[in-house]
């Protein structure tokens, strides 16, 4: 979903000429979602595949842990000023509260942020768990929300972060 922004639309992988696809970028040149059977935070296989699909400088796509709100207005918005999205790796807890209609149980997931308003004060998220019939649980998740960047940050960002 990151890859589908204005930038990088019907873009080929600048590393082996594959279409974009969610099965290319989870497959084991890539993400090794597949294999692994999670894209998690601690390995910082997202990154990776994000730096090796588009060619760029290992630096250029980078994680933030546990970041500030202010750090995560400032990717959001310095992101998509740029014509790119951004990531976030969220968790929510068990008998916490949850994002867009997400079940309650832990929970540990992956959103693309495409646009942001009011300085980056609210951002709005596409969310790959809504319409997922592989998934229970989710059927009152929408494909699209937003959220106050301050609460979203507190509440779902310190145990993962942002990908800018």
């Amino acid at each position: 979903m990151i890859l589908k922004t204005p930038k990088f639309k019907g873009a080929k992988s600048v590393a082996d000429g594959k279409a974009l696809s969610q099965s290319n970028l989870a497959g084991s040149g890539y993400m090794m979602t597949d294999s692994r059977g999670a894209t998690t935070w601690a390995s910082k296989s997202f990154v990776a595949a994000l730096n090796k699909w588009t060619g760029a400088n290992p630096k250029t796509w980078y994680q933030v842990n546990a970041p500030t709100v202010t750090r995560v207005a400032s990717i959001a918005t310095f992101n998509i000023d740029l014509g790119y999205a951004f990531a976030v790796d969220t968790v929510e807890f068990q008998g916490g509260t949850h994002y867009n209609g997400h079940p309650n149980r832990t929970l540990g997931h992956w959103l693309a942020g495409y646009r942001y308003s009011a300085s980056g004060d609210t951002l709005y998220f596409a969310d790959p768990a809504a319409n997922a019939p592989s998934l229970t649980g989710f059927g009152a998740t929408k494909p699209t929300f937003s959220h106050a960047t301050s609460t979203f940050t507190s509440r779902y960002l310190q145990s993962n972060g942002i990908v800018g």
